[in-house]
This record gives structure tokens, sequence and C-alpha cells, in this order.
């Protein structure tokens, strides 16, 4: 099994966030690394992401996506640690445990999104109008 190069990117943020105490910290390492992620590739599970932007500027039809992609990923990371922080067990178990598990099965769950999100745009292109 191979593992994409920007999940190891994520999952590397993840492992680190969740080594680290402060909460700041945490968020800038979790959203800098799924920003890496994004453009090592491939881009992840986007639990929310604003997308279809018509606009002249480039900076706005990727930036929105990949910002908003970002704040999403990074809110619910921060979440997932918090919870195994009140585990009775100690970090250095279970935030590794976690990327680990994280790393296996995050282009699994991206490539559900994906076709999910497919279906929906096929469906809805093919409703009567």
């Amino acid at each position: 099994m191979t593992i994409a190069n920007g999940t190891l990117v994520r999952v590397g943020g993840v492992t680190l966030a969740g080594l680290v105490r402060s909460r700041r910290k945490r968020a800038v390492l979790l959203a800098g690394s799924y920003a890496a992620g994004w453009v090592v590739g491939p881009r992840g599970i986007q639990l929310f992401s604003v997308t279809g932007i018509e606009s002249d500027s480039p900076v706005l039809r990727e930036g929105v996506p990949v910002t908003t992609a970002t704040l999403s990923w990074t809110a619910a990371q921060l979440l997932v640690l918090r919870g195994l922080e009140v585990l009775p067990l100690p970090r250095l178990v279970t935030v590794p445990a976690y990327a680990a598990a994280l790393a296996l099965v995050e282009d699994q769950v991206s490539a559900s999104f994906e076709r999910a999100r497919a279906s929906a745009i096929e469906r809805a292109d093919s409703a009567p109008a």
C-alpha cells in the first residue's frame, strides 16, 4: 500500500500538533500542514470547501477552496486532538496511533467523498428544470 505525499504531510502535521501543548501552535501546525499537503497533492479530506467561484482573479478561484478546506480540517483535527487528550492513555501513544490510522484511511475517505460529490452533481445535472 502506498500513501500519497500530501497525506504524509497532513499526517505529519497532525502528529506534531498532537504533541504540542499550545492550542495556537496546534492550529498553525494543522493549517500549515493541510495547505502544504494540498500543494503537494492530492488534496485529501475536505470536510467543507467553497468551490465554483467565478472570478477573473486566480487568487479567489484557487484561494477560497484552499482556505475553507484548511479551516474545516483544522477545526476537525483540533476537536479530535482534544478528544485524544482526555483519554486515559499517554499522548505519545494515542496521537501516533490516530495519525497512523488517518494515514491509512484518508485516501479511501477522500475517494468516497469525491464519488458522492460527483454523483450528486450528475443527479443535479440530469434533474428536470
